[in-house]
C-alpha cells in the first residue's frame, strides 16, 4: 500500500551530500554518508543508503517506494517515511522548512565544531596522533598539475622500476647490509643524510596517499605523526576513502604512498650503480637505499595497522580486517552467529586471526628467550 506521501516530490539533499558504496563492517553493511555543509560523516543501512540516493528531487515518494520493494521486498510505509525524514532533519542533512539561512549557517557551524572535536583519536599508551597540518589547499594545487603522474601508465612504469631496484638491492643485500651496519659507527654523515631522504620520502608518501585520494572523488584534511606502539610514522587522514566508489580505487589511495616513497629512492639507486664501490657517496647511497626501502615496506606488513592492513582490507571490501577477525574469533570460540561475510573475504578473515596469534605467540616467545638470555649471561643472544 502506497503512502500519504506518494504523489509529492521528495525534498533534496543537494551535492554536499554524499552517499558512499557498501563495505562490511563487523557482520553488517553500511555507508558512510558524508556532509560538507556540517563535516559529518554517518553510517547507514543499504536500506536508508538506497532512498538516500534517490532523494534528488526528480523522483516522487511513490515511485522511491516502487524501487524500494522491487529491491527489499517491502514496502515503505508512513511510519517508516516519518522516521527516515526525522532522522535527516536531525543530522541536518535537510534544512527544516521555513529556517532563514543565517540560522542555518548557525546551525552547521555548531554541528562543524562538534562533529570536529568528536573526530579526535583519544591518545593511548600505544597509539597518539599529533596533527601537523592541513593541506587542503596544497593537495589541490598539486592534484591539478600532478594528476599525469596518476594515470595508470605512469604508475605502471614507476612500479617496475621500483621492483628493478628492489630485485637489485635485494640480490646484493649481504654485503650492502654489512656496509650499512658499519656505517652507524664510521660514517655518521651517511646516516644522517640517509635519515633526511627517508624523511623526504615520508613526506613525499603521505601528500601521494591525500593527492590520490582527492583524485578519487575525496578529501584530505590532516597530516600528522602518529605513535603507534612499535612505531613512530607519518600519517594522512583520507576519512572520504569510504566514499571512493571502486575498491580497487581504495586499495590504490592505500598503496600509492609506498610507491611514491620507493620512486624517491630511485635516483639514489642510480648514482650507487654509476659510483664505484668504497667510494664514500657509494656508501651513503647503501644507508640511503636500505634505510628508505625499509621505512616504506615496512607499511606493507599486514598486522601493524598500515597502509598493508588497509589494502587488504579494501580489496576485501571491509572496513578493517583486523576488527572483523577478532569479531569472527570471539563468535567461534563463545559459539555465538559468525558475521556474515561475502567472497575471499569468508576464509581470509579467520585465516588473517590465525596468523597475527601465530605471529604475536612467536614474537613474545622470541622476546622472552632474549630477555632471559640477557638477565642469564649479561649478553644478547646474537
Amino acid at each position: 500500500m502506497a503512502s500519504t506521501l506518494a504523489p509529492h516530490a521528495t525534498p533534496v539533499l543537494g551535492e554536499e551530500v554524499t552517499v558512499g558504496p557498501p563495505v562490511r563492517r563487523v557482520g553488517q553493511t553500511v555507508h558512510v554518508v558524508r556532509d560538507l555543509r556540517s563535516d559529518g560523516y554517518f553510517q547507514v543501512s543499504p536500506r536508508e543508503a538506497f532512498v538516500l540516493a534517490r532523494l534528488d528531487g526528480t523522483q516522487t515518494f511513490g515511485q522511491i517506494e516502487e524501487d524500494y520493494e522491487a529491491e527489499f521486498g517491502k514496502a515503505l510505509a508512513d511510519a517508516s517515511w516519518h522516521q527516515l525524514m526525522g532522522l535527516l532533519y536531525t543530522r541536518r542533512l535537510l534544512v527544516p522548512p521555513g529556517e532563514s539561512p543565517q540560522a542555518s549557517q548557525t546551525a552547521y557551524d555548531r554541528l562543524r565544531e562538534q562533529n570536529t572535536a568528536g573526530r579526535a583519536t583519544p591518545a593511548r599508551l600505544t597509539r597518539v596522533r599529533l596533527p601537523l597540518i592541513d593541506p587542503g589547499a596544497a593537495i589541490g594545487w598539486l592534484q591539478r598539475r600532478a594528476a599525469w603522474l596518476l594515470h595508470p601508465a605512469t604508475a605502471a612504469v614507476a612500479g617496475v622500476l621500483v621492483l628493478l631496484m628492489l630485485a637489485t638491492v635485494g640480490a646484493h643485500l649481504p654485503a650492502l647490509w654489512e656496509g650499512y651496519a658499519d656505517s652507524w659507527t664510521s660514517a655518521p654523515l651517511s646516516v644522517a643524510v640517509g635519515v633526511v631522504v627517508v624523511l623526504l620520502s615520508l613526506v613525499v608518501h603521505e601528500f601521494t596517499h591525500a593527492v590520490t585520494c582527492v583524485q578519487f572523488g575525496g578529501r584530505c584534511r590532516e597530516i600528522g605523526l602518529s605513535w603507534r606502539f612499535p612505531l613512530v610514522t607519518v600519517y594522512t587522514k583520507v576519512e572520504d576513502i569510504y566514499l571512493v566508489s571502486h575498491r580497487w580505487q581504495r586499495v590504490v589511495v592505500s598503496l600509492s604512498g609506498v610507491l611514491a616513497g620507493l620512486v624517491v629512492l630511485l635516483p639514489v639507486f642510480v648514482t650507487w650503480l654509476l659510483v664505484p664501490a668504497g667510494h664514500p657517496v657509494a656508501d651513503t647511497c647503501v644507508v640511503v637505499l636500505i634505510l628508505g626501502a625499509m621505512a616504506q615496506l615496512v607499511n606493507l606488513v599486514p598486522v601493524l595497522g598500515l597502509d598493508g592492513q588497509k589494502a587488504l582490507s579494501h580489496a576485501l571490501g571491509v572496513w578493517d580486517i583486523a576488527a572483523e577477525s577478532r569479531s569472527w574469533w570471539k563468535a567461534v570460540l563463545r559459539r555465538g552467529p559468525i558475521p556474515a561475510a561475502s567472497g575471499a573475504a569468508r576464509w581470509v578473515v579467520p585465516v588473517y586471526g590465525l596468523v597475527v596469534m601465530i605471529l604475536l605467540s612467536v614474537v613474545t616467545l622470541w622476546t622472552l628467550w632474549v630477555a632471559g638470555h640477557l638477565l642469564l649471561t649479561g649478553e644478547v643472544p646474537w
